[in-house]
């Protein structure tokens, strides 16, 4: 006589019972890859919906917490998956009602060679308040990325900008750009498109600062549904302890979860100030 995993069987009789249970343990290391690539998903799942839920419900930030995806990392090894939460962030019309709480910082795009004079004259001067900046960059050759701030951050901003205008007026001159400014002043132009510095917004708002009233929205989630993942397995019906336990299971078969997005192994090392951000140790 033998048992595994509870099954008994008599030696040269093997039943229909025995057969699965081999076919199971057969396929072991696949339903372990799987096991692993969806608990990851699970955790980023429960810790993105425990974000999302803190996050205050007005429309000040309602971007923010639409913006929040659970994304798969491409580029890891071969049979494995991993996933993280991340800011899905597009460009949005930064208006003339936005430019007392909004600064500009430009940002050459691509290849230095390939970018226009002018832009790097933005971007030597950033950050800009959004009714000061000379013109609007071509998102071709430029990354404009707005930052919501305190009126007096806007107002030292502007300062700064004002002082050095006869500075930069001249450098845009010598670059073949004439100053188009006031696109924000005008309720008939066209409004300048920018991407939210939503990660910035969020740790002001984590950790209170920059007159933004202070809201654990990561550290909470990140600890306690990790938590509870883990936990749920101890639960005997759980859709893990099955994969493992039941011969019969097919579930497994479909993990891991696919996601509408990816991002690459690369990118997450842009993460590191957001990581630091929040309080954790990265490297």
């Amino acid at each position: 006589m033998g048992s595994v995993l509870g099954v008994k069987w008599t030696i040269g009789k093997p039943t229909r019972h025995t057969e699965r249970v081999f076919s199971m343990v057969s396929r072991w290391r696949e339903r372990i890859r799987a096991f692993l690539s969806q608990f990851t998903f699970d955790s980023a799942e429960r810790v993105r919906k425990g974000v999302q839920n803190r996050i205050p419900k007005s429309a000040r930030w309602k971007r923010y917490r639409k913006d929040l995806t659970t994304s798969r990392v491409s580029g890891g090894l071969q049979g494995t998956a991993a996933y993280t939460v991340h800011l899905n962030a597009k460009t949005s019309e930064v208006r003339k009602s936005d430019s007392e709480r909004t600064v500009i910082n430009v940002f050459p795009r691509g290849k230095e060679m390939f970018v226009p004079a002018k832009v790097r004259v933005l971007a030597q001067y950033s950050p800009w308040a959004a009714d000061m900046l000379p013109f609007n960059p071509d998102l071709r050759t430029a990354k404009v990325v707005s930052r919501r701030v305190s009126t007096g951050e806007v107002k030292a901003v502007r300062k700064t900008n004002e002082k050095t205008k006869p500075t930069w007026r001249t450098a845009l001159a010598k670059a073949g750009a004439a100053e188009k400014n006031s696109r924000l002043k005008t309720k008939t132009s066209k409004s300048l498109k920018a991407m939210p510095a939503e990660g910035f917004a969020a740790l002001r708002m984590q950790h209170g600062v920059g007159g933004e009233k202070k809201v654990d929205h990561w550290m909470g989630p990140l600890v306690q549904e990790t938590r509870r993942t883990i936990t749920s397995m101890a639960r005997t019906k759980n859709k893990f302890v099955k994969a493992f336990t039941d011969p019969l299971a097919t579930e497994w078969m479909a993990w891991p979860t696919k996601t509408r997005t990816q991002v690459p192994k690369t990118y997450l090392s842009q993460f590191d100030g957001f990581q630091k951000g929040l309080g954790f140790k990265v490297g």
